[in-house]
């Protein structure tokens, strides 16, 4: 030890003197100061010290990486982001070209029809015609069979003509061998009729096809087809004649001087009641053909 004057403050002699000696370790703790890490704790975020690290921490940090992995997909640079927003918009567009080619397709990609053409020899049916008007003929057009299209319609018989008489009608029809279109015109002013599968001629039992229809066309027009209930289209009697029929009822039926007619619900063509009462008057009556 070395000795000092007693002019020295005590400031240089603790500076004189040394280091102070070191205390001992507490027990279980090694010499130097720097106690174990225990278990469980570690440093957190290289600020120094220690810190606790829950494991709810650790589970948030494993997802938020496999969030950041999921986000890695996105474009990170501005021209990246540029071409994958272009290729976003060319998927969209792709996907809307495909499909308004599909509506297209749905809707068959068919041009507006026009108006449906005129009968032919409209003309020369209205010239002839005591009843029927254009529209008649239009809508009589579109329930007749496919056959008849382009066929001239003749007008085989008329009562204002030819005379009001089932004989004579018989007789007119004699040689036809295509189906007729009856026409009828009452007291009322309604038209009504039928379309019959074959000429009228006196028989003994009902014949005809299924073709065979009953319709009104004035003021309203309708068709009633054969249902196929029965066969009852076609019936000539010497002095009258019916079509359809079932349980004694007629769908149509006139008497021998083509004047006094009768309508009534049957069950060949489960009509109604073709003029506005079920007896009535004929005041014009025509038969057409098709040839």
């Amino acid at each position: 030890m070395r000795l000092l004057p007693a002019s020295c403050s005590p400031l240089q002699r603790r500076a004189a003197a040394g280091p102070p000696p070191a205390l001992p370790a507490p027990p279980g703790h090694p010499a130097g100061g720097r106690r174990p890490r225990p278990r469980g704790l570690r440093p957190a975020g290289g600020q120094g010290g220690g810190g606790r690290v829950p494991e709810a921490r650790r589970l948030g940090r494993r997802l938020g990486g496999e969030s950041g992995r999921a986000q890695s997909n996105q474009p990170s640079c501005p021209a990246a982001a540029r071409l994958h927003l272009n290729h976003s918009s060319l998927t969209a567009g792709s996907a809307l070209s495909a499909l308004q080619m599909v509506s297209m397709e749905d809707s068959g990609d068919r041009p507006a029809q026009g108006p449906e053409p005129d009968p032919e020899g409209l003309q020369q049916v209205l010239e002839t015609s005591h009843i029927l008007q254009a529209e008649h003929v239009r809508e009589l057009s579109r329930e007749l069979p496919a056959w008849t299209e382009g066929r001239a319609w003749t007008l085989s018989y008329s009562t204002s003509r030819h005379g009001a008489s089932l004989q004579s009608l018989y007789r007119r029809l004699r040689a036809a061998d295509s189906p007729v279109l009856l026409v009828i015109r009452d007291a009322l002013d309604e038209v009504f009729g039928a379309f019959l599968s074959h000429p009228l001629r006196p028989s003994e039992e009902f014949y005809g096809t299924g073709e065979t229809f009953l319709f009104m066309l004035h003021p309203r027009f309708k068709c009633f087809r054969w249902t196929g209930d029965n066969c009852f289209f076609i019936k000539g009697y010497r002095d009258a004649f019916a079509i359809g029929g079932g349980s004694g009822h007629f769908g149509l039926w006139l008497d021998e001087d083509l004047y006094l007619g009768h309508s009534s619900p049957c069950y060949t063509f489960n009509n109604c009641c073709l003029s506005e009462t079920s007896d009535f008057r004929v005041t014009e009556l025509e038969v057409w053909t098709f040839s």
